[in-house]
């Protein structure tokens, strides 16, 4: 009896963390939905459709980040860069400066538009109004 209990409970609290979810996610589509006028206003553009809008964890964040670096930068010329900025005493010697920079930029970002996917992310848990920033920047 108390293992059905314990299974109905965890039931509960899925189905709970999916509403909330899902009324999250009516959120975000609400606050895009608001500043498509004000953003068609101010650039004199019309959107063709509303702009896809997707969540994602600070891990998904990081993994993206690390593609993008790799795609962008090949690791020879980061290093070169990190030698000449210890060179000129702009870093310290012990810093990784690919390590920094995407610790960094997994904590900094609140979200970013992906062209490949045409998709605009939010990271999850981000501050509201950062958030709504963010959908209008």
């Amino acid at each position: 009896m108390a293992r059905v209990l314990l299974v109905a409970a965890a039931l509960l609290a899925v189905a709970g963390c999916d509403r909330r979810r899902e009324a999250g996610r009516a959120g975000l589509d609400a606050r895009v939905a608001d500043a498509m006028p004000q953003i068609e206003h101010a650039t004199g553009l019309k959107f063709r459709r509303a702009p896809k809008l997707e969540t994602r964890s600070r891990v998904q964040v990081r993994d993206f980040l690390v593609r993008k670096f790799d795609e962008a930068t090949p690791a020879t010329e980061l290093k070169s860069e990190e030698t000449a900025y210890k060179l000129f005493g702009l870093i310290p010697d012990s810093l990784d400066l690919r390590r920094f920079l995407l610790e960094l930029l997994t904590e900094q970002i609140v979200g970013y538009y992906d062209p490949s996917t045409k998709v605009l992310y939010l990271v999850e848990g981000a501050p509201d109004d950062l958030a709504g920033i963010t959908i209008t920047h």
